[in-house]
């Protein structure tokens, strides 16, 4: 594998760890878990990535191939190159992850957000990935049907395709095409790059959940959506080719959509950390280590932010219909409606429901793995 092949991960990378830094710890050049304050079960996911990051040395892989990225391209030596990641660990019960430069926090991700500016259609491409990740998700699936002994012809999983959102330009159709979609053997996606200032400006109108929601002049709004989606790729199209797969298992939900929505949130999350250990050339250059807890970490990060929003909004009452789902493994549901009318006007606390029981589902798999120096080992 070339070291420069998907060098924009590597600068997601290095933005989404110099974003903890900035929004979590106020700028600070630490960042700080303990186990005693972690209420949300993401201790060992982040004190693995800090391990990755450190011990594995993916912070200086990423940057490492950013200085290959930027020597291709005549760009002047970027500051976060000379910037040192260690790790300090006190006891088992708290980690501290610190960055050492000569420059702030947000010095180095302004530069870092310029690069993405500039070469953004060359640093992601979103069509290549979602076909790449569409091909280790039926991989993954084909060998989950297999333990369920499922005929794998009949399920015809290999002719699921992936076709681009086509944006319409009409306003009151931005919030459906930003989202995916699925069924039978059409996967549908968004492509980041070719939205609309509508799109950018609906998908930011919750500033506050999104972690990449750091200062305009580190990231433009459009910027800052190219980041989210490169997460939301890894998360949502697992969660979508899983509802392919329902259809074309002639799977029915008696609980309006419900049922189906829980299912696929549970186990997209799952499909990811194996398609990671695929070992195939994809899996390699999609997953380079760390990626795993790095995307679950912005995607707690975006529910725990829209949790508290919820919680002051509107009590415990959304919170309430999310446990009984939940705890009924999706045979409840959460609300009086059908999920897709519940969605039209509750959009937000439908993500939510996905993001968290996708998040709480990894957690309690990824912690029944053993993980020893940075490594995810499965029983």
């Amino acid at each position: 594998m070339e070291i420069n092949e998907n060098v924009g991960d590597d600068i997601t990378t290095l933005l989404f760890t110099l974003s903890h830094f900035l929004s979590a710890n106020e700028g600070k050049s630490t960042w700080i878990i303990d186990l005693i304050a972690e209420k949300n079960g993401l201790f060992n996911i982040k004190k693995n990535y800090f391990l990755v990051l450190t011990k594995q040395k993916r912070f200086q892989q990423a940057q490492d191939n950013l200085s290959n990225f930027c020597k291709d391209k005549k760009i002047e030596t970027p500051k976060i190159l000379n910037a040192e990641l260690t790790l300090t660990e006190e006891g088992a019960d708290r980690s501290t992850l610190t960055i050492k430069s000569n420059y702030s926090i947000e010095e180095l991700a302004c530069e870092l957000g310029s690069i993405v500016k500039k070469y953004k259609n060359e640093l992601f491409n979103f069509n290549q990935q979602i076909n790449d990740l569409k091909n280790l998700a039926i991989k993954v699936l084909e060998a989950f049907a297999q333990i369920a002994e499922l005929n794998l012809s009949q399920l015809r999983l290999s002719e699921i395709k992936a076709e681009k959102t086509y944006f319409s330009g009409i306003p009151d159709l931005v919030q459906y095409e930003v989202d995916f979609a699925a069924s039978g053997s059409q996967l549908i996606y968004p492509n980041p790059l070719e939205m609309s200032e509508d799109h950018v400006t609906y998908i930011m109108r919750n500033k506050e959940k999104n972690p990449f929601a750091i200062s305009s002049k580190v990231l433009p709004n459009i910027d800052q959506v190219l980041l989210q989606y490169r997460y939301y790729y890894f998360i949502y199209l697992f969660h979508e080719i899983f509802h392919c797969f329902q259809t074309l298992n002639n799977q029915s939900d008696p609980n309006n959509g419900w049922s189906f929505e829980h299912d696929a949130s549970f186990i997209s999350s799952i499909m990811m950390l194996h398609a990671s250990k695929l070992g195939t050339h994809e899996s390699k250059k999609y997953f380079k280590p760390g990626k795993t807890e790095e995307t679950m970490l912005f995607l707690a990060d975006e529910g725990i932010s829209t949790h508290n929003f919820l919680l002051k909004e509107n009590g415990d009452e959304y919170l309430k219909g999310y446990e009984k789902w939940r705890e009924s493994f999706g045979y409840e549901k959460p609300v009086s409606q059908d999920s897709f009318s519940f969605a039209e006007s509750n959009i937000r606390v439908l993500d939510y429901y996905k993001i968290r029981i996708t998040s709480e589902a990894y957690i309690e798999y990824y912690n029944l793995c053993q993980i020893k120096d940075g490594e995810v080992k499965f029983f």
